[in-house]
């Protein structure tokens, strides 16, 4: 055949270029490569699924997919691998959030957008709270919608951190909008019972400076490996403990830890303090822009240092001690003191590591 003839019987394909929405690409038969296997597995092992990746890697795109896929649609993966595997259609309500819609720089329009989006699925299941407050309103429509259809709720968060890389050089304002948004998401949290599937896309806003790219790819897939615990579950505890850290919840965020510890499997734990040690720095250092290690001054060597917007935390570990030791290590070798000019609040834990609990067994905490 020559080849002039073989160009004019190749077919044109089509391509989605610049197309978000699954629907329209599977009904315009634009190009689109199969991976819904993957989409029915995380589906049917995992609750919350977090996906941190840069812009236009196709988050918007699978966000619409998992939308299409839970709300019942058999037709759209009739020719696809999920429509072979999936075998009970289920239709189920399905929140899907675009928080880049309230990306703006005045905390009152954010508020209304977010209110807006709210509203739309209070009007769609004519149901409302009684509160103005975002996390019980959420609440109160997740148990509602739940108790009317009989079925769990789908929340999709498409660019969830979107609103705060948009002010996140203004303290002051990104202080705000930390606030506000975490009444938003905090439902997502405490409606387990009520939650089928949540997935929620963005990037880790803590950590947009230069190489942090390569470190976190590093260390999200070390993590998972060293803990033996799936990268869903890391996903979800990193992001908890990073916000918890960073909002000086630190109560909450050495409990998140202790529970962490304590599914790791004994075999990946022989080298006493050193091993927890390390959990404790590769996930502080994932999410946070300044961690050292084994910091050396004048009258010791200071276990860890974690520096946030707001606060520098110094740890002290000890391995079957006493918190109470540790923490006058803290004060007796003066481990504060490089930091005292710093302008930040600083605080002091002292952690104990027990080897028969294999976890954290109690903390000190002093401002």
């Amino acid at each position: 055949m020559r080849a002039e003839n073989m160009i004019r019987t190749t077919p044109r394909f089509k391509y989605p270029i610049g197309i978000q929405t699954f629907e329209k690409i599977i009904e315009g038969n634009y190009v689109y490569v199969d991976k819904t296997e993957y989409i029915y597995n995380l589906t049917h092992n995992s609750t919350y699924v977090f996906l941190s990746r840069p812009r236009r890697f196709g988050k918007s795109l699978l966000t619409s997919t998992f939308e299409s896929y839970f709300e019942g649609r058999k037709d759209l993966f009739e020719n696809l691998k999920l429509g072979q595997l999936e075998k009970e259609w289920v239709k189920y309500p399905v929140f899907r959030f675009d928080v880049s819609q309230a990306k703006k720089k005045d905390i009152s329009q954010a508020r209304m957008n977010l209110n807006e989006m709210v509203q739309r699925y209070e009007r769609i299941y004519n149901t409302a709270s009684e509160s103005e407050d975002l996390t019980d309103r959420l609440k109160w429509l997740f148990e509602k919608v739940y108790e009317q259809t009989g079925q769990k709720v789908v929340v999709l968060i498409d660019e969830y951190d979107s609103p705060l890389l948009e002010v996140m050089h203004d303290d002051e304002k990104l202080r705000e909008f930390r606030d506000l948004f975490r009444s938003f998401y905090s439902p997502i949290k405490s409606c387990d019972q009520y939650i089928r599937f949540a997935f929620i896309t963005g990037r880790l806003y803590t950590l947009a400076v230069p190489n942090n790219e390569v470190r976190i790819g590093i260390y999200k897939n070390l993590v998972p490996y060293y803990v033996h615990s799936s990268t869903q579950q890391t996903n979800v505890f990193i992001a908890y403990f990073g916000v918890d850290m960073i909002d000086n919840k630190v109560e909450e965020a050495l409990g998140l830890m202790r529970s962490f510890i304590s599914e790791i499997p004994y075999e990946y734990m022989q080298q006493g303090e050193k091993s927890y040690h390390f959990i404790f720095f590769i996930i502080s250092r994932l999410l946070c822009a300044y961690v050292q290690s084994d910091v050396h001054n004048s009258a010791g060597r200071t276990d860890m240092v974690l520096k946030t917007r707001t606060h520098i935390y110094v740890f002290e570990f000890k391995y079957d001690g006493k918190v109470e030791n540790a923490m006058l290590q803290i004060e007796e070798k003066g481990y504060t003191i490089p930091y005292e000019s710093d302008g930040r609040e600083i605080v002091k834990i002292a952690v104990n590591f027990n080897s028969k609990l294999r976890t954290i067994d109690e903390w000190r905490i002093k401002y």
